[in-house]
């Protein structure tokens, strides 16, 4: 019995494992990424002339959806274009003593949940673009910014 186990022993030593074929884990510290903000060829670029900048001034908005007719924007880029044009952005729809515009295209559950409360005022993105729009165009014919 005792030559059995010396024999397990002997032949466990000349066993080797291979460690090249394990995995290494990958060490290192990742970089921390701030949710909504880009820079570089990642930032997004929104066309806005000068003196139209205030289109959605003391306007606040809730981005639930992106926009995908007639124009395809992502909700990044809805919210770049409404902060450029003097709008602020919040996250939710429940800012207190506040009227939040709840911008969505799709009807998503979270859409359907809002608009069967009836308690918030549901947009389109088209409405934005019009807006945008409109504003160009009053610019254009020399007309004073309204707010």
């Amino acid at each position: 019995m005792k030559a059995n186990v010396e024999a397990t022993i002997e032949e466990k030593k000349r066993i080797k494992v291979d460690e090249s074929r394990k995995k290494k884990r990958k060490v290192g510290i990742k970089p921390v990424k701030v949710v909504g903000y880009a820079r570089g060829e990642n930032a997004i670029k929104v066309d806005n002339d000068a003196g139209m900048g205030q289109v959605f001034a003391n306007l606040i908005f809730f981005i639930m959806t992106d926009s995908a007719a007639p124009q395809k924007k992502s909700k990044n880029e809805l919210e770049a274009i409404i902060k450029a044009h003097g709008g602020r952005i919040v996250q939710t729809n429940t800012v207190k003593d506040e009227n939040v515009y709840c911008v969505a295209d799709r009807n998503t559950v979270k859409v359907a949940s809002l608009r069967k409360m009836g308690d918030a005022l549901i947009i389109k993105p088209t409405w934005i673009f019009d807006c945008v729009e409109q504003a160009r165009k009053d610019f254009a014919k020399g007309l004073p910014e309204r707010t």
